[in-house]
């Protein structure tokens, strides 16, 4: 859900937050949310670049929060 406050109409979302502070946020460790994040990213339903994170398979990423 995070993510999703995040997303702009555009399928991309610009991170602000260090992943530590999103970990706190979420109430979960630094490297699960780095975990999770790779294994979006590997699976194809995500592209980080810096703090841009691009949505390359929306279909996936609302799938993960059904």
């Amino acid at each position: 859900n995070y993510l999703l406050s995040l997303q702009k109409e555009n399928e991309y979302m610009v991170i602000k937050s260090t992943r530590e502070e999103i970990a706190d946020y979420l109430g979960i460790a630094r490297p699960s949310l780095s975990r999770e994040l790779g294994r979006m990213q590997d699976e194809g339903i995500i592209q980080i670049i810096g703090k841009e994170v691009f949505i390359k398979n929306q279909e996936a990423f609302d799938k993960l929060f059904d």
